[in-house]
C-alpha cells in the first residue's frame, strides 16, 4: 500500500495520499484511496470527479491492476488523533454506488435483468442501480459469477 500512496503523492494536484484494505458489506475486500487534493488557483477549476480521474490513469500506467484502487474518497482535512496521527476509524466509509457518475433507470428487459443479476451478486438494492454502472467499480470481480 505504500507504493500506491507514493504513486499517487507524485501527482501534481495530490497533497497527500492514504490507501486501506477495507470489506464492503459484501466482505469482499477492497483498496479504498483516500486523497487530499493540494490546493492552488489553478486547481479551483478541478472537480473531485477530475482527479479521482486522473489517478486511476496514472495508477493503471504505473501499477499492476490488482494495485490500482477501486475506490477513491477525497478528503479536504484528515482527521487525527490526539497524537497528531491519521484517525483511520473517523475517516467515512466508501459508498459503492457513489461510485457511478449518474444514475440510468434500465430501459428494457435486458437491462432490468442485468441490473437485477448484478444487484444480486454485490449486494446492492437493484432500484439505485444504473446501468452505466461499472461492475468491477462496483466491487464486482469474475468469481463471483460462480455463485451465481
Amino acid at each position: 500500500m505504500g507504493e500506491i500512496e507514493h504513486q499517487l503523492s507524485l501527482l501534481a494536484h495530490i497533497d497527500s495520499a492514504l490507501v486501506m484494505v477495507i470489506p464492503d458489506e459484501a466482505g469482499t475486500k477492497r483498496l479504498v484511496a483516500y486523497i487530499r487534493r493540494h490546493f492552488s488557483i489553478s486547481d479551483e477549476a478541478w472537480t473531485d470527479r477530475d482527479l479521482i480521474g486522473q489517478c486511476q490513469q496514472q495508477l493503471a500506467l504505473q501499477l499492476p491492476d490488482y494495485m490500482v484502487p477501486q475506490t477513491y474518497i477525497c478528503i479536504e482535512q484528515w482527521p487525527l488523533t490526539a497524537n497528531g496521527k491519521i484517525d483511520k476509524r473517523a475517516l467515512p466509509q466508501p459508498d459503492r454506488l457513489a461510485q457511478q457518475a449518474v444514475y440510468v433507470a434500465p430501459a428494457n428487459s435486458t437491462e432490468q435483468a442485468l441490473v437485477t443479476i448484478w444487484g444480486a451478486l454485490l449486494g446492492l438494492e437493484t432500484d439505485s442501480l444504473s446501468v452505466t454502472a461499472n461492475f468491477f467499480a462496483l466491487g464486482g470481480h469474475s468469481l463471483l459469477a460462480t455463485d451465481w
